[in-house]
């Protein structure tokens, strides 16, 4: 390729991460995914050269790119309040709105050995919600302890399990203090990172899902619960209004641990038996879609 650079070829660039270099200008199409704009919108949660990267990528890939996905009408929306001036070409509106994918979308319904000991591993004897997140501040577990520590003091036989990446030691400790502090141990278990199969099980076996986020550019959390056919408690933010069902959603304010607290009294007034999670979008269709854009076959 860097013998050729003066020609374009027939290859197509495929930046999931939107990475942009200059050598990038040889491929014949080159596209890309934004996937949101947090280093905007929340720049508090971010050091500033992480800032500066992004803001260099996104730019010149939005200037440069020939297509660039992004994964919800509300990154979209962000995208062209802060790069107003790119995006779009003498023809057409490069951004394309693409929902992810969800990855595990196949219905489970067997309880496997193998289920039974994780959570027997975890002792959990208690119906238990579940909250998959890095521990990242966006995430905003912090809020959702706070409304747990409300709850519990009314029900004690509710546990709530979390799993994800910690971004470093002191935001473990800072969470395992919290617990301590306020009694907890027996209602807040903090899961590290943990393989997609134990996820799976933590799916099929908790009462619902919570997702506490700030920020999201889409949600997957919502989308991966609906097709585990699991409640969502969710905080309401645009990204997350846009995907969910409402007849199995209940929002909150995700600021507020008051609001959050009475949302999850308010879930065991509901007859999940009678819910019907029938609103799937069709998988297959997902990743034709993100093929013929990436190709250019679709307009």
């Amino acid at each position: 390729l860097l013998g050729n650079r003066d020609k374009k070829n027939n290859l197509i660039l495929f930046s999931p991460f939107s990475h942009f270099d200059s050598l990038s200008q040889i491929f014949s199409r080159k596209v890309c995914i934004i996937y949101d704009m947090q280093h905007k919108d929340f720049p508090q949660f971010l050091n500033t050269d992480e800032i500066n990267v992004r803001d260099f990528h996104y730019s010149n890939s939005l200037n440069f790119f020939d297509t660039v996905i992004t994964i919800s009408n509300f990154s979209k929306e962000r995208i062209k309040k802060y790069y107003p001036k790119s995006g779009v070409d003498s023809q057409n509106d490069k951004i394309k709105v693409l929902h992810l994918p969800c990855l595990s979308f196949h219905s489970e319904v067997n309880i496997s050995n193998n289920d039974k000991n994780f959570i027997k591993g975890l002792r959990l004897n208690k119906q238990f919600f579940f909250t998959p997140a890095n521990y990242w501040e966006h995430k905003n577990h912090k809020s959702l302890f706070i409304a747990i520590s409300m709850f519990v003091k009314m029900n004690k036989d509710v546990s709530f399990v979390f799993s994800g990446k910690f971004p470093n030691s002191s935001v473990k400790d800072e969470f395992l203090k919290f617990i301590r502090f306020n009694n907890l141990q027996g209602n807040i278990f903090l899961l590290d990172y943990v393989s997609n199969d134990n996820v799976g099980v933590l799916y099929r076996n908790c009462i619902a899902v919570i997702v506490p986020s700030l920020y999201e550019g889409f949600g997957m959390t919502l989308q991966e619960a609906h097709f585990k056919n699991k409640m969502v408690l969710a905080s309401n933010i645009s990204a997350h209004k846009e995907i969910a069902d409402p007849k199995t959603t209940i929002f909150f304010d995700a600021r507020n641990p008051t609001d959050i607290f009475n949302k999850i009294t308010q879930f065991f007034e509901i007859d999940i038996k009678n819910l019907k999670f029938n609103k799937k979008n069709n998988q297959n269709l997902v990743y034709q879609r993100y093929s013929e854009t990436i190709l250019g076959y679709t307009n």
